[in-house]
C-alpha cells in the first residue's frame, strides 16, 4: 500500500509514545528504518508517560496502551495491536496464592502502574466475559515498566504487567503466573489523532507504516 503512493512524503511529524512501547514493541527500530527509506521526513519523538495535549502541544498523533478506548468527540483512535497482560509474583509468595484474587490481594502487596492517592483499579474479566473492576491499595505506584518488573523480581508484591516484559522471567522460574477466577483484560495499543481533515501526507504515511508494522503483533 505504501509503495503505491507516488509522491514521496516530506516534512516534520511530531509524535509522543511511552518509553516502554517505544522499545519493547520495536517502534524505535522501525521508525529509524522508516527514516532511512523516506529521507525527506523529519520526526520529533517525545518518549513520555505523561498525558500530552495533542491539540495544544502540536502533536500529530500519540501512541498509547489502554484497556478502554474512551476518547472525547473529535479524537480518532487507530487500533494497532492487543497487548496481553498477566499477573505475576516472586516464588516466595507461592503459599499466599488463593483461588480468589481478592483473597490473594489480602495476603500479598500490589505493585501498580500510576494510581491516584494510593488507590487504583485493576480490570479483569470473569468467566462470563464481563468486566470486573478491582480496587487495589498498592505498596508501590510507578509509571516505569522496568521498575515494576524489578520490584516483582525483588519480591515486593503482585504486579499486573504486559506478558512480553516478564516472559523470560516466567520461563526461568524467577516469577510465577498467578491464576484465579478472573482473567486480566487485554490492553489496546493504538494511535490517536484529531481526524483526517487537514492531516498532512507525511503524517498519514507514517501512521500507515506503523499500522502495517503492528499486524504481526495482533
Amino acid at each position: 500500500m505504501l509503495e503505491s503512493q507516488q509522491v514521496e512524503p516530506s516534512g516534520l511529524v511530531k509524535i509522543a509514545i511511552p518509553p516502554s512501547l517505544l522499545h519493547f514493541y520495536n517502534f524505535s527500530d522501525e521508525i529509524l528504518k522508516y527514516m532511512t527509506l523516506y529521507e525527506k521526513v523529519n520526526i520529533h519523538i517525545e518518549a513520555t508517560n505523561r498525558q500530552v495535549d495533542i491539540l495544544n502541544e502540536g502533536f500529530d498523533f500519540v501512541i498509547r496502551a489502554r484497556n478502554k478506548i474512551d476518547y472525547p468527540l473529535g479524537y480518532v483512535p487507530v487500533f494497532l495491536a492487543h497487548m496481553e497482560l498477566c499477573l505475576v509474583a516472586h516464588p516466595k509468595w507461592r503459599n499466599k496464592f488463593k483461588p480468589s484474587l481478592m483473597d490473594t490481594l489480602e495476603n500479598i502487596p500490589a505493585i501498580i502502574w500510576k494510581g491516584v492517592e494510593g488507590v487504583t483499579h485493576w480490570q479483569f474479566m470473569n468467566n462470563e466475559n464481563q468486566s470486573v473492576d478491582i480496587k487495589v491499595k498498592p505498596r508501590l505506584i510507578v509509571d516505569d515498566m522496568t521498575m515494576m518488573r524489578n520490584a516483582a523480581l525483588d519480591g515486593l508484591g503482585l504486579v499486573l504487567i504486559p506478558y512480553i516484559y516478564v516472559e523470560n522471567d516466567i520461563a526461568l522460574g524467577r516469577l510465577i503466573l498467578i491464576e484465579s477466577e478472573l482473567i486480566p483484560s487485554k490492553s489496546s495499543i493504538h494511535a490517536v489523532h484529531l481526524g483526517q481533515k487537514g492531516m498532512r501526507p507525511a503524517v498519514r504515511h507514517l501512521l500507515d507504516w506503523l499500522k502495517e508494522l503492528t499486524i504481526s503483533l495482533r
